[in-house]
């Protein structure tokens, strides 16, 4: 049953009162913003970011693969380009159509391997390093999977292990289950709820824990937040950075990437392909510890 607009409202503005306070707690240096270059189609869902910093391949959720050069001036984002662009195909070769082409989460594999989840036909396709068509992976409860509540967080670990959450739902009350499959799938922890946020993305860290970038809505804009969970056991969890409300877009896309001494989360926002949302990518630096 999906929630009342008044309660959905009224969960929002708690999330949004929580995350201010958070504000003042964690307070990382400014974000860098940079739009997203043209030409634009929007509902950019995920991202990845190499490890140098210098280039990032971004997933739409019609299906398509941006692959992009990232421009820096002292580690700071001050830009990107546009390398290339093309749809994603299916394990029959064919480019993704209809319902299929929902693309939301990106993870990249030891060997260069390129897995992306999807939303409305729960799956996950796993590219080959050197392009062709993908492997595809069934994802557990598709059956029973919310059309547009489906796996957005995909991370993977340097043994190789993908990790994938749901989005999860407002009227949900408990824990969301994170998987891994190492083969198969198993779960690994559960992930405590909070209120009116969702997830909309992932990556493991440095540190080995998993970094879930989360959203909350209230009606003409967002706030975004990250926490951070060891992969398995029972740790509630800390919060490394939120924003306030209207400060960013819809963030959806989460990647980690280490600058020397330093840990930086680029994530990407989805417009919905809308001419009048912002599209573009927001880069911060996560503290190291917060304990």
């Amino acid at each position: 049953m999906r929630a009342s607009p008044l309660r959905a409202l009224i969960l929002a503005l708690v999330a949004l009162a929580s995350c201010v306070a958070a504000d003042e707690a964690v307070a990382p240096e400014a974000a860098a913003v940079v739009a997203f270059p043209e030409p634009d189609p929007g509902g950019w869902s995920a991202v990845h970011v190499s490890p140098d910093g210098a280039r990032a391949i971004a997933i739409a959720d019609n299906g398509l693969r941006a692959d992009l050069r990232l421009r820096r001036e002292g580690g700071r984002l001050t830009g990107a380009g546009l390398i290339s662009r093309a749809p994603l195909a299916g394990p029959d070769g064919r480019a993704l159509e209809g319902a299929g082409e929902d693309s939301e989460g990106i993870a990249t594999l030891p060997d260069g391997r390129v897995a992306v989840s999807f939303e409305r036909e729960s799956r996950i396709l796993i590219y080959p390093a050197d392009g062709g068509s993908p492997e595809r992976l069934a994802v557990p409860e598709a059956e029973t999977l919310d059309p547009n509540r489906g796996y957005e967080g995909l991370a993977s670990s340097p043994d190789g292990t993908l990790y994938t959450l749901r989005e999860g739902n407002v009227d949900e009350t408990g824990p969301v289950p994170l998987w891994a499959w190492d083969g198969a799938w198993r779960v690994s922890r559960q992930i405590p709820r909070d209120r009116a946020w969702l997830a909309a993305g992932a990556d493991i860290g440095p540190d080995g824990q998993i970094y879930i970038l989360e959203r909350a809505f209230l009606g003409l804009g967002f706030a975004s937040r990250i926490r951070r969970f060891a992969t398995t056991g029972h740790d509630p969890g800390e919060l490394v950075w939120s924003s306030s409300f209207g400060v960013h877009g819809n963030l959806e896309g989460l990647s980690l990437w280490q600058d020397g001494a330093t840990l930086r989360a680029l994530m990407v926002s989805d417009n919905n392909h809308a001419g009048v949302a912002r599209s573009e990518f927001v880069e911060i630096v996560l503290p190291r510890d917060l304990r």
